[in-house]
Parts: structure tokens; sequence; C-alpha cells
């Protein structure tokens, strides 16, 4: 055989393989199989359960956001109740020479303590309890306040103070969460003096 030149033999070998033992022929399967056809695109079952998988975890996190928002709103409400204790403490403690006059709290606006001309210590002290319910009437929901004395301040609410006349004098502090919904009705703080 010359360089260049193919053995015609062996490729007819290699072709009788390829065709199957057939010479000249194409190569048949002997086997033919149905191919399963390729999918394209998504069934309508995967989508609508993508759907709903996806409508369930929104569900959920709007669930934490309204969660959220009430234990937020619950909480503004404590702080401005303790800030409000406070101010009637140091309100208190300012005309500390009346102290006995707040256990007993009429309050009434008195015009002379807003102006120059000034009141009377007994005045002060019904001026000081009529701003200060205002302000809780304004700043928390059907909120109400109260000066006593008393053993156990943890007790009572807008209803019943139930202050025992004795112990320390405490500013008791209640409003209403109905709408929240979180711990019942009424919810009360209370600051020693």
């Amino acid at each position: 055989m010359l360089p260049g030149q193919r053995d015609r033999s062996a490729a007819r070998h290699i072709d009788h393989r390829a065709a199957g033992g057939n010479p000249g022929c194409l190569p048949v399967r002997r086997h033919m199989m149905a191919l399963p056809k390729r999918q394209s695109g998504v069934s309508m079952l995967e989508v609508l359960i993508a759907i709903l998988i996806l409508s369930l975890g929104l569900l959920g996190m709007l669930g934490v956001l309204l969660n959220s928002i009430k234990l937020t709103s619950s909480s503004n409400y404590r702080s401005i109740a303790a800030e409000q204790a406070n101010a009637m403490a140091d309100s208190i403690r300012a005309n500390i020479s009346s102290l006995s006059a707040y256990n007993s709290p009429a309050s009434a606006l008195t015009a002379g303590c807003l102006s120059s001309s000034g009141c009377t210590p007994a005045q002060l002290v019904s001026n000081d309890l009529y701003v200060w319910q205002s302000r809780l009437g304004a700043l928390l929901p059907s909120g109400a306040g109260t000066v006593c004395r008393d053993d156990t301040p943890g007790d009572g609410g807008p209803a019943n103070w139930q202050c025992s006349g004795v112990g320390i004098y405490v500013v008791k502090i209640c409003w209403s969460e109905a709408r929240v919904a979180i711990s019942g009705a009424t919810t009360c703080v209370w600051a020693n003096i």
C-alpha cells in the first residue's frame, strides 16, 4: 500500500459493523423504543402549588406585621403612662407641703393658677390634678388616674382604685387596650412618690 492510500478492506469491515452486518446500509436500531417527549414549560399544577406556598408565606408575614404593630402601640401607651405618672409625682414633690391634699383627688381648673396672680396651695393641687387627668384622657384611650395612699399599689382600676388609705403615696394610671386586644381590656401602671 502506498502512503496516503487507505486500506479498503478495513474500511469495509468497519462499515459492516456499523451497519449491523448489512453492507451498504445505514445502521439501524434493533430495538426501537419510544422516547418520551421533552417537557417544555411548567404545568398548571406546579404554578398553583407555588402560588399557594407564596400566599401562605405572605399571610404569615402579614400576621407578624400586625402583631408588631399591636405590640408597638401597647409599648407606646406604657411609655406615655409611665411619663405621666412621673410628671404627676414630680408635681407632688414640688408642692410637698400639700401632699395630704393629693390623697383626695377632687380636681377643678383654677384660672388664677395659670396666670401671674397665682393660687393657693389647695387650688394648685386641684389644678394639677385637673390638668393631669385631662392629659391622661387626651393621650391614652379611656385614660384615668388617681393619687392615693396604698400598701398594695398594683391592684385596682378606674372603676375601683382600691386605695387602702395606708402605706405609701402612689400615682395610679389605667387605660383601655381593648382595640389592641393583647392583655385584656384595661392596663394599669403605678409609681411611688
